[in-house]
This record gives structure tokens, sequence and C-alpha cells, in this order.
């Protein structure tokens, strides 16, 4: 079946954020001993953001003898990895590792999984019926693995206006996906639109994005060579900038968006960092550039390579209808906004990426400590709206109170 999910492995770690600012790190670079013991047993992974690591069974999965053995390797490896962690912070955390078909029903799997500290591993062809059970405002739970369903549309970026629409389908009666699924697409899109359309495929055990029928052309494929070995991570990421602006602005003037990207860096001696990149609602120019500067780091932070840098290659390995992105009546974005973007560019560009904070909500009963700030190079400033900076994170904080 052309349109058949891919059976996905999602690793995720429980409250990732507040351990690496226990470390005094930031989420990347903290994370990045995680992502190296995953990739021990499936080179190509994909982290679109700390805490979470995604990638296909297909391989990984027959070279181990199956999905079971595949997730107790990877959730053996992964709390190694978080154990020497916890023992330089004293902090403690859980991970999940959950396989299923389709990014959505892995990655409730995974939740399940932090909960009782075993991989749960979904049957092949069973994920259908199994996320049937599952409650839809899961969909809040797992943003940061799926996207906010329905992006694009005003509000659909912000977490608040995204919680508020999850709490409509319960006031609706839809409390499960199967509830969703037993109601036809058409009447969910002429009701919610673009999150309708979502929705519908989510609950049905489909991903977001259908696969295409072929690959994207070999014309879409951008390679930037150097004359000679570039030790500087600055110039790499300066250099690959505009092979970035020329590959998005590629694509859209063919009317489309790429929201899987496949990048490859190389150096001098051979040596290679290759990862897959997803952003369900499409790369912007800026977004491919520090997905590479966060590649990079993590390259020169632990492996080490040990010559410069010779070729940079950017793969689009999905792409969609750029449908374009609707703008609210007000509250949309301004001049000044685009401005102060330009500026922090600027000023990354001469201090370094590091000099740049912006605040994230963290969670906490002191209010002094109720949002903490992180790199501007962690987060889309061109996509971000004043909702993300109030709540980026939808799990449960450390200090909560209990609740009914």
């Amino acid at each position: 079946m052309l349109d058949a999910p891919t059976r996905v492995v999602v690793v995720r770690v429980a409250q990732w954020a507040a351990l690496a600012a226990a470390l005094g790190r930031s989420a990347r670079s903290a994370f990045e001993p995680v992502v190296q013991s995953v990739v021990q047993h499936a080179p190509l992974v994909e982290v679109t953001t700390p805490g979470v690591i995604i990638f296909a069974t297909r391989g990984p999965s027959r070279y181990v003898g199956g999905d079971q053995p595949l997730a107790t390797l990877v959730h053996a490896a992964v709390s190694d990895a978080l154990r020497v962690i916890a023992d330089s912070s004293n902090e403690r955390t859980r991970c999940g590792v959950g396989i299923a078909d389709g990014r959505l029903a892995a990655a409730i799997a995974a939740q399940h999984a932090c909960v009782s500290s075993e991989p749960l591993v979904v049957p092949p062809q069973a994920s259908i019926r199994w996320l049937a059970t599952a409650p839809v405002r899961a969909l809040v739970d797992c943003v940061d693995i799926i996207g906010a369903v329905g992006a694009g549309v005003p509000g659909a970026d912000d977490i608040t206006s995204y919680r508020d629409m999850v709490s409509l389908l319960e006031r609706l009666g839809l409390y499960r996906f199967g509830d969703v699924a037993a109601l036809d697409e058409a009447h969910l899109i002429a009701r919610f639109g673009a999150f309708g359309r979502d929705l519908s495929r989510l609950s049905r055990g489909l991903d977001r994005h259908p696969p295409l029928a072929v690959e994207p052309p070999p014309d879409r494929v951008c390679l930037l060579q150097f004359d000679g070995p570039v030790e500087s991570r600055d110039a790499v990421v300066d250099a690959a900038e505009a092979l970035a602006t020329q590959l998005v602005d590629h694509l859209a003037t063919q009317g489309l968006a790429m929201v899987r990207l496949h990048l490859l860096l190389e150096s001098d001696h051979g040596e290679r960092s290759e990862r897959m990149w997803y952003r369900a609602e499409g790369f912007s120019a800026r977004a491919v550039v520090e997905t590479l500067r966060w590649q990079l780091d993590a390259w020169i932070l632990h492996d080490t390579p040990t010559s410069g840098v010779v070729s940079v290659r950017l793969s689009p390995e999905q792409l969609i209808a750029d449908t374009g992105r609707q703008s609210a009546l007000w509250g949309g974005e301004r001049d000044g906004d685009r401005h102060a973007q330009r500026a922090v560019r600027r000023v990354a560009d001469m201090n370094g990426a590091e000099s740049i904070t912006v605040p994230a909500w963290r969670g906490d009963r002191d209010p002094a400590r109720t949002f903490q700030f992180v790199r501007s190079d962690s987060v889309d400033l061109e996509r971000r709206t004043a909702g993300d900076a109030v709540d980026l994170t939808v799990g449960e904080w450390r200090g909560a109170l209990p609740s009914p």
C-alpha cells in the first residue's frame, strides 16, 4: 500500500530540558551522548528536538533479529548513557522506547514505555487497532514529534491554541482516536479545516504527509564543495546559508516545501556525519542553517573529525505541496519581528550563537525559575510565536502539584 505508514522507533527521554539545565549545558549538546548510544544500532537517526530520537526500523530491525530485540538493545544503550549523565548531575530521568507503524503510534508507545520503564512494541499491522483506544489528548504530548496538526493556519503554531482545539474535540465527545476515525474525513475538514485533515489521517494510523510516489529528482539535491578543508565551523555555516536559501527558493518556485531533509557532511579524510531531519511545517532556509549548525557542533564535539570539512550535501527526502502560511488578522509577523531576527543573526555571527538567548517556559513553584533562557539557535525564530515562548513544553514538570 503506497500510503502505508513507515514503521519507526521513537526514543523519548522524560524531562530532558530540566536535566540539561541541571547540568548547566544546552539541551542540544548535553543530549549528544544519548544520540551516539543509539547510532551504534541505527547509523541514520533523526533528532528533531533534544530528548527525542526517531529512526526507521527497516535495516536495524532485520540486522538484530526483529523489533523486540532492537527495542531492548536501544533501551539498554540509552539507559546506560543516561545513567552516566545522571551520576554527574545527581538528577534522575526515565526513557521510553516505542515501535509502531507511524510516528504518532510510536510516540504514544514511547510515552507508555517511559512510565513502565520497559520498551513497548506494537505488532505490525496492529497499530490502527491499538491507536483507536488512545486519547486524542496525546496529540498535545506528541506535538514535538508529529508537529502541530494543521500547522500553517492562524494559531496552529501556538501551543495554547492547539490545546484548545484538542479540548474542543473532547467537548464534542471525541475522546479517542477511534471516535475520530469513525467520522467521514470530509466532515472533519469542513468543521476543522487543515486541522481536521491531519487529524483524520493520524486517527487512521497514517502519517501526516503521505509518501511521494517518486523520489525527489536529482536537480533538487544541493552539493557544496570547498576548494580545501575548512576548519572553521562558522565558515562552513556561512557558506551553506546560500546553499540552503537556493534549495528552499528552488522548491518554492515549484510550489513545494521540504519536510524531511538528509544532511551529509564529509571531511577531507573521508569521515562523514549524516542525519535525517524532519519538520512537519516545512523547512525555511533559516531552519536548514540551524539544523546544519546543530549537526556540525555535535560532530565536532563528540566525533572530532581529523580534518576540515570539504563538502556539504542537502538532499530533500520528502516534499509536500507548499500551501503557504496564513497570517492572522492581527498579532502576526510584523516588520519589527523581521528586523529583530536579522539583528539576532548579526550579533550571533559576531559573538557566537551562545551569546543570544530567548525565554522558554520551564515550570516551577518559584516564579523566578518559571522561565529559563535557551540559545536562540535552538528555536526557529521565523516561525516562533508568543505562545511558544510561554509554553514550549507540554509534559508535567518536576514541581507540579498532584491533581486528580
